[in-house]
């Protein structure tokens, strides 16, 4: 089958305070790649965009699904909390990485993820899933479909 789609493009979040969430943002470490007062507002994240749009209407905890990856979570979480952002839940470990829950200046719920691959790496080895020629799930690994279900 032909590929249909070859990435993600774009994600919106609905924003009853414009200024504040494009403050947030960038608060946040995005990169505003241009606004339109009241308007919109896009950012990058890596090959990602995340564009703000103005809403009357705001559902205070709606769940973005939007996860953003930072390589230490709990130094991020405290510096977001000192800063007045509301957090939901975590952070908490799971074998999979680090999770925790905020909301953005208009109640979106994003998570933060810290992975740790050390902790799925003890796991799938411990359970004979682990596998490929650097003993991980790589590229390699994947093509091959070599990791054990």
């Amino acid at each position: 089958m032909a590929q249909k789609v070859s990435q993600v493009y774009m994600t919106v979040l609905m924003q009853s305070d414009m200024e504040k969430a494009i403050d947030f943002y960038q608060k946040l470490g995005l990169e505003l790649l241009f606004k339109l007062d009241g308007k919109w507002a896009e950012f990058a994240l890596g090959q990602v965009k995340i564009g703000l749009s103005p809403t009357q209407e705001v559902q205070r905890g709606t769940y973005t699904g939007l996860i953003l990856q930072t390589p230490d979570l709990n130094k991020l979480a405290e510096e977001l909390k000192a800063d007045g952002i509301e957090f939901v839940a975590g952070p908490e470990v799971a074998t999979h990485g680090i999770m925790a829950s905020f909301l953005d200046p208009s109640g979106n719920r994003l998570d933060l993820y810290q992975p740790t691959h050390e902790k799925v790496r003890e796991v799938l080895e411990k359970e004979g899933k682990l596998c490929g020629d650097d003993g991980g799930c790589g590229d390699k690994a994947k093509d091959d479909g070599c990791c054990k279900k």
